[in-house]
Order: C-alpha cells, then structure tokens, then sequence
C-alpha cells in the first residue's frame, strides 16, 4: 500500500511540477476538491506548505467507520495536544512536504501509515502546516454499502491496528528526538 502511494505522488510531483499544491484524496471522495479549493487562497497568505483536514461532523458515515475515525482522532488530539482528526486522509501537499511522503521506509507495516506517519514528522519538524475544518459529508451511497458490512468491520480492526500502536510509538519517538526532522 505504501509503495504505491509514494509512486502515485511522485508520478504527481512530475507530471504537475510547476504546480504549487497537490491534493491527495481517496477515490470515494469525489467532491472534496471542492471544500479544498476555498483553502488554497488561506496557505498563500500565510505561507503553509502542507494542511491537513478536520472534519465537523462524522454523521454520515457507518457506525463503525465513525467509531474508528472517532478514536484515531482522540488519541492523536491528547498526543498532539489539539483536535486532529489523523485518520482522514486528504491533504494539500507542496514540493516542501512531499520529501517526508518519499523519505518514509514503511517502518509500521507501509499500510496506512505510509500517509499517517510522514504528517506526524512533519507536524513535529520547523515546516508551516495549518489544519483547516471541512464540512465534508460520506457518500450515502458508500455509507449504505459499508454500515453493518462484516468485511468493512474487520477492515476496520485491521485499521486500528496499524493506526493507533504506530501513532503513539512514532509520537513517543519524535517527541523524544530532538523534534526537527526533514
């Protein structure tokens, strides 16, 4: 999973060079560009070279895929010491932060923390990030698909799994280390 993620943004980074900001976003989200878009003129301003999304609500999402998110976003706001909702994976991405994408080794599993991880050092590094809240709203139709799906659900376990224990060991190493990393 990770290895493919890395290419894809490095397919991105030279076919679009010139372009400043790359949006990474999962296939189900096909209108989040939209909500992206009202961001972009705010990095300009104040200089930001990766963000990150909050979502206001989780309403429309399976019980189960809610319940994930929900603690994911729990234990990394009480690491962090703000409210980060670091399961949700789209993110504006410029030529500055796409090294910490790259230079990632899969150290967890190379699953979903080979997008997770490389936010984490770069929160903890000197790069300007911003964390913007977005009324992102699931896709009904993934949301009837997915609530009560046993296979979605052991998706989900699988998830935690990978999520949360390199969450907090990565959080405890970066906060051990001299905290810049690039």
């Amino acid at each position: 999973m990770g290895a493919v993620r890395r290419e894809t943004l490095k397919v991105s980074m030279k076919n679009f060079g010139d372009t400043k900001y790359h949006l990474w976003l999962e296939p189900e989200k096909p209108n989040f560009p939209i909500l992206a878009k009202n961001v972009i003129a705010e990095l300009d301003q104040v200089g930001a070279e990766f963000c990150l999304f909050n979502r206001r609500s989780m309403d429309s999402y399976p019980p189960e895929q809610m319940y994930y998110y929900s603690f994911c976003r729990a234990v990394a706001t009480q690491l962090v010491g703000y409210d980060l909702d670091y399961g949700f994976g789209p993110m504006i991405i410029t030529k500055a932060s796409a090294p910490f994408f790259f230079n990632y080794g899969g150290e967890y599993g190379d699953l979903w923390d080979a997008i997770l991880i490389p936010r984490l050092r770069i929160i903890r590094s000197n790069l300007s990030y911003v964390v913007k809240t977005v009324d992102f709203v699931n896709d009904q139709r993934m949301t009837a698909i997915e609530s009560g799906n046993q296979e979605m659900i052991l998706k989900r376990v699988e998830q935690l799994q990978n999520v949360v224990p390199s969450l907090i060991t990565e959080w405890q190493r970066l906060s051990t280390s001299d905290g810049v990393l690039s």
